[in-house]
Parts: C-alpha cells; structure tokens; sequence
C-alpha cells in the first residue's frame, strides 16, 4: 500500500520554488508531483488535484487565495497549505476562511516544510502561536454577522461522548498530540475524532473551528470535507 502523501507547489519565485522541490524529493514518506510558476498555470492543468497543495499567497495574476476557491468551485479535493512572507491579519483570515488547512510565514526551513505537510493530512493545522494569535484578533476585531447559535448546537450534539472531550481540549488550544496524552490514547484515534468533528460543524481546519465558535463566521460550504 502507497501511504505517501502528495504534494504539488504554486510558488512564483523560481528560487523559492526549486528550494521547496529539492526538499520534497528527498523526503520521507512524500510523492512530489506537480510545480506551477502561477495560479493561471494549475488552473490551466486538467489533472485532478490531491494530496496537499503548497500555494504561495502572493502570487502575480490570479493570487493564492483566489485560485483555491477557483479549485475549490470545480470540485477538487485537497488540502491547500498557504505560505506567505506576511503575517498580517486580514491576510491570514481570508486564507484560512477560503479553505486553508494551515499558514506558514517566510522564510521556512526543511523542517518545519515536511513536519506542516504530515500535520495537514492528520487533521492538524500548521500555524504559529503568533500567526494563530493575529488571526484569532483579527476575528475578534471584526462586527460580523453572528451564525445562528442552533447551528453550532445542533452541530456539537452530533458528537460522541468522545468527540465532545476532544472538541473542548481542541478550543482549548491543545494540540493533537496532548490531547491524546491527556486522554489516554493514540495520536491517530484523536486525528480521527478530530476529523469526525470537523465534519460534523462543517469546517475545514482548527482556525474555521475557532472562527465558528468565536461567532464570527459561517461554516465554510465549499471546504466541507468527506473523508
């Protein structure tokens, strides 16, 4: 059985891009597959997407944000893993909110590169505690139109007993990892738990989770996921 995990790139600087190919094509565990120099270049592309999609915020043309909601409009499935030499509010926002599994802020190294692709597919969402402290303010700081409450109700009564303790622990801030320790089982168990719960409230990631439950924003209908 191939459990490697398939990423493909949308990076504009050619520099930038042949660092991230180098550093997957030598990686465990990682079946590079596709490089795009511009959104309208993958957009142009008929080959289904899978696996995780590196996607550079900024790109000329058609920007990062814009091309997954295009890709997302067609019915792709992937994880979209954004990247950005900003980490401005807003910016973060509108990227997790169109379906953004996790932010990374430049310069990233090898590390951190491999360990956000693996984190995405088991249900985690790579992000700084500053990234994830600007976006959670810049929510915050915004008056919008609050979802309605039985939503988020008739949401968490779908859990299982188990899903709730996770559900809460995951609002919490505690990663994927403590949450198992804390309970007393798998990493893997919790990534699935952590994906039911997902499933169940509509959301993507654990910043449209946060985001919902702060009543800040709807769920996000084109990322819902079926895993």
């Amino acid at each position: 059985m191939n459990d490697k995990i398939n990423v493909s790139i949308v990076e504009d600087d050619k520099v930038t891009r042949n660092y991230y190919v180098s550093v997957l094509r030598q990686a465990q565990g990682i079946n590079f597959q596709n490089e795009f120099s511009s959104a309208e270049e993958l957009l142009a592309d008929n080959r289904t997407l899978t696996g995780v999609l590196l996607v550079d915020v900024g790109l000329p043309g058609i920007n990062g944000i814009e091309m997954v909601e295009m890709l997302k409009g067609r019915g792709h499935f992937f994880y979209p893993l954004f990247i950005s030499a900003s980490i401005k509010g807003s910016l973060i926002s509108r990227a997790i909110l169109a379906g953004g599994c996790g932010f990374l802020v430049k310069p990233i190294d090898d590390k951190t590169l491999i360990f956000s692709i693996h984190d995405v597919v088991h249900g985690g969402c790579p992000m700084s505690k500053k990234t994830m402290q600007v976006f959670i303010e810049n929510l915050r700081s915004k008056k919008v139109s609050e979802p309605k409450k039985c939503s988020i109700e008739d949401s968490r009564s779908l859990l299982t007993t188990m899903e709730d303790v996770v559900f809460k622990l995951l609002i919490e801030g505690s990663s994927s990892k403590e949450i198992a320790n804390m309970v007393s089982v798998s990493l893997a168990t919790v990534n699935t738990h952590i994906q039911h719960i997902f499933k169940k409230f509509k959301v993507a990631s654990r910043p449209q989770l946060m985001a919902l439950i702060l009543n800040k924003c709807g769920p996000c209908r084109s990322s819902d996921r079926h895993d």
